[in-house]
């Protein structure tokens, strides 16, 4: 696991300093937000879960530091205050691991997951609701109208689960579509499904052969 990272962090850095922005399309720079946006949040969340269990194992002890938040401030360069912070997120995300895939996929930014982990700390129950809550908001930034081809409908958007929630019991963006009532009605009670894909795409009926149901998506 630890031998990746540097690969990752060597090609986002290959990536960084030759980026140049005015090179972008306006759409092309909402993209590059979103996306940017995405790794930040994940990267945070590998940080705050490495910097709980480095403050277990007491390593501040052995670089000469005080505490464990001085040496995540030093190693971080940010301040004592918002090391702490850190390694805060850090321990309940480690006990609350429905939080925690959130955050680890993107789906939550730091301020996001420490909300929802010092809720769910106070009522375990109300994970799921939280998180559906907060992707409900970043769903509708991402897809503002119903993702089936043709419908510009942007009233009364439900979340669709492109992979059944009751077979990974986590929620990522990745896999969530808006569809309108009309559309989700058709798809709950009737087979219809949009086909596989991302974006606004075919929404098409039980016995079409692109309907997923025979082709079905998977998690990976």
């Amino acid at each position: 696991m630890c031998q990746r990272l540097p690969q990752l962090t060597a090609a986002m850095r290959e990536y960084s300093t030759q980026f140049d922005a005015s090179l972008l399309s306006a759409a092309d720079a909402a993209d590059v937000v979103q996306q940017a946006a995405a790794v930040e949040h994940m990267a945070s969340a590998v940080k705050s879960l490495a910097a709980a269990r480095a403050a277990q194992a007491q390593s501040w002890k052995a670089s000469g530091h005080r505490s464990a938040e001085e040496q995540l401030a030093h190693c971080t360069g940010t301040t004592v205050a918002g090391a702490r912070e850190a390694l805060a997120l850090g321990r309940r995300l480690d006990r609350q691991p429905e939080v925690a895939a959130a955050a680890l996929s993107g789906t939550l930014s730091p301020t996001q997951a420490s909300a929802i982990a010092d809720a769910v700390d106070a009522a375990p129950t109300a994970a799921g609701g939280l998180l559906e809550a907060a992707t409900a908001g970043v769903l509708e930034w991402l897809h503002p109208t119903c993702a089936a081809t043709g419908c510009a409908c942007t009233a009364r958007l439900e979340v669709d689960h492109r992979v059944d929630w009751a077979d990974i019991h986590i929620t990522l963006v990745d896999w969530l579509d808006a569809l309108c009532h009309h559309h989700n009605q058709l798809k709950t009670g009737h087979g219809w499904a949009l086909v596989n894909g991302v974006g606004k795409r075919a929404f098409v009926g039980p016995t079409n052969p692109r309907n997923p149901r025979h082709n079905p998506p998977t998690a990976a």
